[in-house]
C-alpha cells in the first residue's frame, strides 16, 4: 500500500511585520478568506499564530518569517509575497509529510539492521534514517521514521532566495518539489504504486 500524503507547509525566512497579519487583513487583501478562525495568542512571542476552525490552514508570522501549513500553502504564500513585494526575504522552505500505518516495504537500516533485528533487551521503539541531498540550488533533507506506528517520511526543501522575486519563483516550484518527494520515496523505499 503506498504512502499517504499527510501535510505540507511553506516557510519564508525574512523580515515580516507580524502586526499587520490578521484574518481580516488577509481577507481584505484577497489572500485568504476565512470562515471561522481560532486564535492562539502569545504562542510565537513577538508574532501571531492563527488557524481555520477546521484545522485545514494554519498561519504563523513573526519578525523572522512566515509559515503557512495547508494543502494549498504555496498559493497563499505567493499571494502574500505579491501584496508585500518589498519584504526582505532570505530563504524559502517546503515541508512535506507522508505516512502509512501498515508498511511492508523497504525500511532504513542501522548498521545493516532493521528495527526488528535490533536486540530486544534494548526495547527498540523507533528507527530514524536521515539523508541530505542537493538538487541544483535546493537542499533536501529526507527523514524516514519506522516503528510500531508504521512509517513516516518527512521532507524539508531549503533554497536561498535573496530577493522577493526569487522567493516567488521558488514558491512556484512547490508542486514540482512534491512530485520530487514521491519520486524519492519510490526510488529509496522501492515503493510500487
Amino acid at each position: 500500500m503506498p504512502l499517504q500524503f499527510d501535510s505540507s507547509s511553506v516557510v519564508v525566512r525574512g523580515k515580516f511585520n507580524p502586526y499587520i497579519f490578521s484574518p481580516e487583513w488577509l481577507s481584505e487583501q484577497k489572500i485568504w478568506k476565512h470562515k471561522q478562525v481560532q486564535l492562539a495568542l502569545g504562542v510565537v512571542g513577538d508574532g501571531v499564530n492563527f488557524r481555520s476552525a477546521d484545522g485545514e490552514v494554519s498561519w504563523r508570522v513573526d519578525p523572522f518569517g512566515l509559515t503557512v501549513e495547508a494543502i494549498e500553502a504555496d498559493e497563499l504564500v505567493l499571494r502574500v509575497l505579491e501584496r508585500l513585494p518589498h519584504t526582505p526575504v532570505s530563504a524559502v522552505g517546503f515541508n512535506f509529510v507522508f505516512s502509512q500505518e501498515k508498511w511492508e516495504g523497504v525500511v532504513p537500516k542501522l548498521g545493516g539492521l532493521a528495527l526488528d533485528d535490533l536486540p530486544a533487551k534494548f526495547n527498540p521503539e523507533l528507527s530514524i534514517w536521515t539523508g541530505v541531498f542537493h538538487v541544483e540550488s535546493t537542499r533536501i533533507q529526507m527523514a524516514i521514521a519506522t516503528g510500531e506506528e508504521g512509517i513516516t517520511v518527512n521532507f524539508n526543501f531549503h533554497e536561498h532566495t535573496p530577493s522577493t522575486s526569487q522567493a516567488k519563483a521558488a514558491v512556484k516550484r512547490f508542486g514540482e518539489n512534491r512530485i520530487q518527494c514521491t519520486m524519492m520515496i519510490h526510488e529509496i523505499l522501492q515503493e510500487t504504486a
